[in-house]
């Protein structure tokens, strides 16, 4: 898609001996802005306009006593569903990553924001806004789980500022919709915005991996499921309690006002937040990760909390400015922590982002259901203010036991020390379905049963089976380079062609990006590598072309193929080579 709509690439230099800093923009931050902005409306702002703003535009006619019923089922099959994507990743990977998918997400976000249209009460409203949360809340996962797979494919900083740009595009449309478009256009534009977002995501996705006969360059967790799941879960769920307040706060009380000058606060303050993560990333001396961001970024949350005290009082502007920084750089740096866990580390989003957003949103239920319960009246803009001390808390709580990136390393690396071969992980992946598998197994069988072949066609078949073999080995090499120094997706392509000889100009070419991109690429690689010049990583794998490194192929008449397919893991992405 890129390749159609303009793509802007953004460069920082940091000095000659650190390179530099680049950034492409493109088409990415658009279909998330469209998701996320009806992900607020329809989501999400119903009821905490209900619960903090009686009198404000609504966006949908739901009835104030149905609408926690609307939040619990939302929020509730939106967490389960994420969780069911999360441990079926591989299972149903052939779905996940194939076109069918954004269509499912689009069928069923128009149907469930067409229900929120429906007004009514007694049991068959009741009814129809369960159905209509149930709808809401499945389009939603499935669509987090597909656009955390569009982002987990590009560099860090890549990730950082499409995200940033789709949160203030969001916001800026939240607030048309809300205050400056009526009823029922505003109805339609809702319904629209996730139809015109998966439209993009869905031509971005080329024809699924397994088409091409290729395994996922994104990798299942083989081992260390549960640390793995303690350690991304307990602090997202932590988060989950003081984001939902911040949340319900800017969505329900602060975007709902009719005031200019509120407006313009808002927009302002979603500015100046995602500059000031894009500033903290663009010149971080390091290689940037999540938990440098977080660093910077978590006072700046503790300090939006804090200023939900005086949203009440004299000084209610600049505490809402506060609030929504706060409640930005919360949504920010939370997307940016799932996407760079998989890019990094070449972990399945899919399992990432499932796991992940599954537990904030049970910690954003909890809050939700604290300001606006099932029995009973919405708690007031002033009595939250007496929860900010535990906000704080749970806040401090989720950074003390957020994993650093260095944990995550050492647990990758323990992991991908033991694991299988490129070619067994293409053998045994789940996302190949039994009939794929049973087709493979009669061709091999045929193959063999099949009359010895003459002299001279067994001759140029051994030649070609050697050639597969040497290609083999390399991409064996390439994998156990990537996986020993935790080189992620990107780097891995961009290594794999540097070992073959080619320059930084063929890379920028053969990949598509930027001259500065591939450059900055080829010196995060140099330095994961401790090595200097292409020509010390031509040495680095030459010395590894032993026996006991390489990968060996199946033997049979499909060897070749069957090594090549096995072995271009590193090369080929879940939705196809980029």
């Amino acid at each position: 898609m890129n390749k159609k709509l303009p793509q802007i690439t953004i460069s920082i230099a940091r000095g000659t001996d650190r390179g530099e800093v680049t950034s492409d923009l493109n088409s990415l931050s658009v279909g998330l802005g469209l998701f996320l902005a009806w992900f607020f409306l329809a989501l999400l702002s119903t009821g905490c306009i209900h619960a903090f703003s009686e009198g404000a535009p609504e966006m949908f006619p739901v009835p104030g006593e149905l609408v926690p019923l609307l939040n619990l089922a939302a929020l509730l099959a939106c967490a389960v569903f994420l969780l069911v994507a999360a441990f079926t990743n591989q299972r149903l990977l052939a779905f996940y990553v194939s076109r069918p998918a954004p269509v499912a997400a689009t069928v069923l976000a128009v149907a469930g924001t067409a229900l929120l249209c429906v007004p009514g009460g007694g049991a068959l409203g009741a009814a129809v806004t369960v159905g209509s949360g149930v709808l809401l809340g499945l389009a939603g996962a499935l669509a987090l789980v597909l656009w955390g797979t569009a982002f987990a494919h590009h560099s860090f900083t890549t990730i950082v500022l499409n995200t940033v740009l789709a949160i203030a595009l969001a916001l800026a449309i939240a607030i048309v919709l809300i205050h400056w478009v009526p009823a029922p256009a505003s109805y339609f534009i809702v319904g629209l915005l996730p139809v015109v977002s998966f439209h993009l995501l869905w031509r971005s996705m080329p024809a699924p991996y397994y088409a091409r006969h290729e395994a996922p360059v994104f990798s299942p967790l083989g081992r260390h499921h549960i640390p793995f799941g303690i350690r991304l879960g307990v602090p997202t769920l932590l988060f989950g309690v003081p984001f939902g307040a911040l949340q319900a706060v800017c969505l329900g009380a602060i975007l709902p006002s009719d005031s200019i000058a509120m407006q313009l606060c808002v927009f302002a303050a979603a500015v100046i937040a995602l500059l000031l993560i894009v500033i903290v990333v663009m010149l971080s001396k390091s290689v940037s990760h999540w938990d440098i961001v977080f660093r910077c970024v978590v006072p700046v949350i503790a300090l939006g909390l804090f200023a939900l005290t005086g949203l009440a009082g004299p000084n209610s502007l600049l505490c809402a400015f506060l609030a929504v920084c706060g409640f930005v750089c919360f949504e920010a740096v939370m997307w940016i922590l799932f996407a760079d866990l998989s890019q990094e580390f070449a972990l399945s989003p899919i399992f990432v982002f499932g796991l992940g957003n599954s537990f904030l949103l049970l910690g954003v239920l909890g809050a939700t259901l604290a300001i606006h319960p099932l029995f009973g009246e919405p708690t007031s803009v002033e009595a939250l203010a007496g929860a900010v001390p535990g906000l704080l808390l749970a806040l401090v709580m989720g950074y003390a036991s957020l994993p650093r990136q260095r944990e995550i390393a050492a647990l990758m690396h323990s992991v991908r020390r033991t694991a299988p071969s490129a070619a067994q992980l293409a053998a045994s992946a789940p996302g190949h379905d039994q009939a794929t598998e049973d087709a493979v197994a009669i061709a091999v069988a045929e193959a063999l049963a099949e009359a010895p072949r003459k002299a001279a066609d067994e001759a140029a078949r051994t030649d070609a089976e050697d050639a597969s073999q040497a290609r083999g080995r390399f991409q064996a090499r390439c994998d156990d380079v990537a996986r020993t120094y935790l080189l992620s997706r990107r780097e891995t392509e961009v290594m794999r062609l540097l070992a073959k000889g080619h320059n930084a100009a063929f890379i920028q070419e053969k990949l598509c990006i930027s001259k500065s991109t591939a450059k900055t690429h080829i010196n995060h690689i140099y330095k994961k590598l401790d090595i200097h010049t292409q020509q010390e990583l031509l040495n680095l794998m030459e010395q590894g072309k032993g026996p006991e490194s390489a990968a060996r192929p199946a033997t049979g008449p499909d060897s070749g193929r069957d090594g090549r397919d096995g072995q271009r893991r590193a090369a080929s992405s879940i939705f196809g080579e980029r």
